[in-house]
Order: C-alpha cells, then structure tokens, then sequence
C-alpha cells in the first residue's frame, strides 16, 4: 500500500514549481509577501509544500520554516491565537537566540492565552489557555462558588471557595503578561504584532510560515486564519504560503461577507482575494506522461534491491525527461526501461511499465480520476488490495494483476449500468465467461446472403444478419466503452468471476443470488431484460418466498440505482409492483428512492410514486431538494 500523506520524494516534477516559489522568495527581499499554491483536493499541494521547505533549508541564512494546520484547531481553539501561539514556540526553539528574543516570544503566548479568553467562557478558555483540565482546581472552585448561589451550600463549598479566593488571583497572574490584564483584544493583537516584529529583527532570519489545508476548513475559520494573517504578522521578513484550492478560499470569502440577500460581488471578491494572495501559483494538471512516470516510481520505490541513493538517481533522470515533453519528446516504455538501465528488479516490471501505459489516459481523461494523484493512489492501492484477495481465494492463474487493473478501471471510470451489466452477466454465465465481452470483441458477424428462390417475386437478394442472441446496451457505445473493450488484455475467454468476486461491488451481487432458487433468479433475470414487462411477471412476483423476497429486492434496487435516466420508470415500476406484492421491502425502496439524486426524476417516475402507498414520506423527502415549482412536485402534489 502506498501511503496517502505528503511525498517528501519528487515522483511528479513539482521541485521545478517548488525552487521556482523559492527564487521568488529569496528575490524578494525583507519585504512581507503572501504566495497562493492553489489547485484541487488530492493534486500534490502539501507535497509541494515539503518540496519547498527542503529547497529553502538549502539557503543560508536558513529561514525558519513553521508549518500551520488551522483545520486542526477549528472546533476546539481560537484560531487566532492557535496562530500566535504556533509561530511564537517555533521563535523559542531557535538555537542559540538571545534572552531578548526568547521574553518576547512568551510574551507573545501569553498574550494569545488573553485572546483565548477573550472569546471563551472562563472554563473553555482557561482549559486551552493553561492546559490543565478543567476538572481540577478550577473545577473545584467554580463548582463551590457554585454552591454558594444555588443555595445549595456544603461545609465543603465553604472551604473550596475559600481556597479559591486564596489562590485563583495569584495563578491566573502567573499565565499573563504583568500588569496587562486589563488590555483589550485590539490591543493584545497590537502588542503582538509589535512583539512579533521585534523578534524577528533581533533574530535577523526570514519566517516563512506554510498554511496547510485551508481549504478543509469551515469558511469563518478559513476567515480567522486569513485575518490572523493580515492583522498581526504581516510585518517585514516575514512570508506566508497557503495551500488551498482557490475556490474553496472564494466561497469562504462569499459565505462571510453574505448578508440576507446581499452577496459579494466578483469584482470585490477578485479584490479581497487579491489583496491576500500577492503571488499565486498552481499546482499544474498532470499529463498522460506525468501519469507513467508518476506510477513508475511508486513501483520502482517498492523494488527491494534498489538502494535509495540508486532510486533517487533514476526518479531525477525521469523527471528531467518529463521537463522535456514540450518539445514533443515521448515518454515510451523503452526509454524507461533504458533508464532504469542495470538496476537490479525483481518481477516482471517491464510488464507493469506496459499495463501503466494502458492505464494512463484513461486516468486522464476520466471526470472520475482527472489526473488526481491522491485518486491515481487510491485506484494502485485498490489494485493492490484486489490482488492480495485474489491469490487469497485462490483465483486462477489467469486472473492476473493486468485483468484485475482493467476490471478496476471500468468501475472506478465507467458508467455504474455498465458494471452492473457486465458483472450480472459474468454471475449468470455457465464458465464465467461473459456472452456480451464475447460479441463486442469478437469482429463482427459476417453477412449472410441468400439468393431469393424461383418461386418469389424477385429475383433481388436478401440479406440476413446472423444472431447470437446477445443484447448489448447502447451504454456500451460511448467513447470509454469502446476504448475500453480494445484495451489489452482481452477477457472475452476468461472466467472473470473471482475478478468481480474480489472487486468493489461484487459482494453486493453475489450476496443477493448465492441462495437463491432457479424461480427467483430467472425473476432478477426476466426483468432486468425487459423491465417494461413487468404486468406479465406479476404472477411470478407474488411467488417469491417470504425468505429469498429481501435479495430479490436488494438485486431490484441495485438496477434501479445504477439504472439510465431513459430506463428509470421501468426500473422504478419493477420496485413498486415487487413492493406491493411483498411490503415488508418499503423500507429499502424508500431508502434508495431518498438516495437517487432528485433530479434524475421527471413527471413519468413522479406518476408511478403518486399511485403509491408511501407517496407522502418520499413527498416530503423530496421537498427539501427540489424547487417548489418543479414538475415533480406539482405532480406528486396533484397538480400535474
């Protein structure tokens, strides 16, 4: 398994956008500078950020370098003091600094304590402020002064309180700059910032703090955490990087700023974004080539004989190769296996080097992956899981790792109907060899002519197509699709039931048909054929046993979820008539009818709902999703 946290190694060229950040920074003088590195969640922005602390560690003076988490202290903390707090304990881990420096950075803790409090209640804030849980001394005291209002008064309340009022006065003084209690948030943000930027000249080096996973935040965090920014710390020799998907940042700038009716504009949210992000960088889309270098790599990093210092030479030959791909130059599986060159691997890599150039574009272009290296990660770690199950139940020898690859492929990219039809017709086959992978490989059938006999009025030719008596669905005629069947290995001649056995959805359906009987599985069959044929299998409907009416149902549902929006109605009619004739399954209709995403349904599903029994609780359900004027709901309403 490869691990989903930030990459300290450069598998995707990102050093080049890294140094590229740092040469702005050191250009750039003593002067505050704020840089955005902006893209999509999974991209590579926090391995980007690693990537740029290791080159700014290489300049000298070295800058101290802090990295900042706001998301970690939304629900919990206040996140302008969290920030305070965090930039200031760096200060006093500095070595070698003066007692100057060091009072300045504990004045700056205390003060961020009276912002804590501040903004809290008195136990919450004396909590964060302290460390200490409040079920101490404090908890005690406030517990007997307590006492004493509620009338409920103990001997022990007495001397608690006492106690209390001995001592609370002298501990709290202790947490808090001398004599300064009384000054107000303002001012501790005003100290702070003066405190801050005495430091930092006595310190004489550059902070570069590094904000990460904003964009995980909610949007008044996200707000604190920006504002904490501008308010105290934008003073000279001082640089702010923020990882964070840009528009996650603009939506939390709108929700702030949003006033009953009133929303900002994008000439003013253009201009608050601007005015915080002086430099913005993002994180490029990868290309299919970023693609099989990236993936070379995590296999090349799982090689046991390849030392690291050996590793790191090929990952900076591939790399400088991705650099050259503007001018047309090629990343072929015969370059890499050049450059790989005498290291010592074990397997057949280059078989994997061949199965990733398969993989790639469709890694690509696939709405579902879009070149995302955290999603990219998650479809190896999946192959790698299918893999150890598949060995672990003995699959056969040609249910390789290039077969399960691309059965893993279709269902992370494809459309759900077509999974769910190639699996059904994998579980129903006799071998496990699939009729529908077998007409659509195969070329197709030549025509068969005969010649019109004596006896027609003709003598013309009639052309006769010869059938196989496989239906095929037009979700098969898109552009995946069809890519999809040419792309190597074939599986037309393989039993593919221990690959859909081990991979995601598969338990689902063979949960639903291991047990059941012929009758019910001829059922499932019949109307997953021709669900418009329902009225004609009602009688068969009513058959099913009490015991097998729950799988049916789950196998009914699954077509109904993964259903095209031109075969909903059926699929929807199919549900309801099983339901009535075996209501004890309401429950499961309903819930899957609440999870189909309420724009899919048209007048024609909303008919079909109106004439049932359960009509109303889907009604209201609908209602907090759909516009009060949609078709839908005038229908289930009475209107349509």
């Amino acid at each position: 398994m490869w691990s989903d946290n930030e990459a300290k190694d450069d598998f995707l060229n990102f050093s080049i956008l890294a140094s590229v950040i740092a040469e702005t920074i050191k250009t750039n003088g003593d002067k505050p500078l704020s840089i955005g590195v902006s893209g999509a969640w999974g991209v590579g922005k926090s391995s980007t950020l690693e990537l740029l602390a290791a080159e700014l560690n290489r300049y000298e003076p070295k800058p101290l370098i802090v990295r900042f988490h706001p998301w970690r202290h939304q629900s919990q903390d206040n996140v302008r003091a969290a920030f305070a707090e965090c930039i200031a304990r760096e200060i006093t881990k500095c070595e070698g600094i003066g007692g100057e420096i060091k009072k300045k950075a504990q004045s700056i803790l205390k003060r961020a304590n009276l912002i804590r409090i501040a903004g809290y209640g008195l136990g919450g804030a004396l909590t964060l402020a302290t460390g200490l849980p409040i079920g101490g001394f404090f908890s005690k005291g406030i517990d007997a002064i307590a006492g004493t209002i509620d009338g409920d008064l103990q001997k022990a309340d007495i001397e608690h309180a006492v106690d209390f009022a001995k001592t609370a006065q002298q501990k709290i003084g202790e947490w808090f700059p001398e004599g300064e209690k009384e000054h107000s948030p303002y001012e501790n943000i005003e100290k702070i910032c003066e405190e801050f930027g005495a430091a930092l000249e006595l310190l004489d080096r550059r902070l570069i703090v590094l904000i990460d996973d904003l964009d995980r935040c909610l949007p008044e965090t996200t707000i604190e955490a920006l504002e904490a920014m501008r308010l105290y710390f934008f003073v000279p020799r001082t640089v702010f990087v923020i990882a964070a998907d840009e528009e996650m940042l603009r939506l939390a700038v709108r929700k702030h700023f949003e006033t009953g009716n009133h929303m900002l504009d994008e000439s003013h949210l253009q201009s608050y974004y601007d005015k915080l992000i002086q430099i913005p960088f993002r994180i490029p889309s990868l290309t299919v080539p970023d693609v099989v270098i990236y993936l070379t790599l995590m296999f090349l990093e799982r090689q046991p004989k390849i030392a690291k210092p050996q590793l790191d030479e090929i990952r900076r030959k591939l790399c400088a190769s991705l650099g050259k791909t503007w001018d047309g130059s090629r990343i072929t599986r015969q370059m890499i296996m050049d450059t790989v060159g005498g290291a010592e691997i074990e397997g057949d890599f280059e078989s994997r080097v061949a199965m990733i150039e398969r993989l790639a574009p469709t890694l690509v272009k696939s709405k579902r992956v879009g070149g995302n290296p955290r999603l990219i990660k998650r479809f190896m770690n999946s192959l790698s899981i299918h893999r150890a199950l598949a060995k672990s139940v003995g699959a056969p020898a040609e249910i390789g790792e290039d077969v399960l690859a691309k059965i893993l492929l279709l269902q992370r990219c494809g459309e759900p109907g077509l999974v769910t039809e190639l699996e059904v017709d994998v579980l129903k086959s006799i071998d496990g060899r699939s009729p529908i992978l077998k007409k659509l490989e195969e070329p197709e059938t030549p025509t068969v002519k005969k010649t019109a006999t004596k006896s027609s009025k003709s003598n013309a030719e009639i052309e006769e197509v010869k059938s196989d008596g496989v239906k095929v669905s037009d979700l098969w005629k898109n552009d995946f699709a069809k890519e999809w069947i040419a792309m190597e290995p074939s599986l037309r001649e393989i039993d593919l039931r221990a690959a859909f056995h081990v991979s995601r959805g598969a338990d689902q359906i063979f949960l639903h048909t291991s047990k059941l009987s012929r009758e019910s599985l001829d059922l499932i069959e019949a109307l997953r054929k021709h669900p418009d044929n329902v009225d004609q299998l009602q009688s068969r409907i009513v058959a099913v046993p009490a015991d097998e009416a729950s799988a049916v149902m789950n196998a009914l549902v699954e077509q109904l979820r993964t259903s095209s929006k031109e075969a909903l109605r059926d699929r929807l009619n199919c549900c309801s008539i099983f339901v009535k004739a075996h209501p004890n399954q309401t429950t499961l209709l309903l819930s899957v009818l609440k999870s189909i995403d309420p724009r899919r349904y048209t007048a024609a599903e909303a008919y079909i709902i109106k004439q049932q029994p359960w009509c109303k609780e889907l009604e209201e359900n609908l209602k907090g999703k759909l516009p009060s004027d949609s078709t839908v709901l005038k229908t289930l309403g009475g209107q349509g």
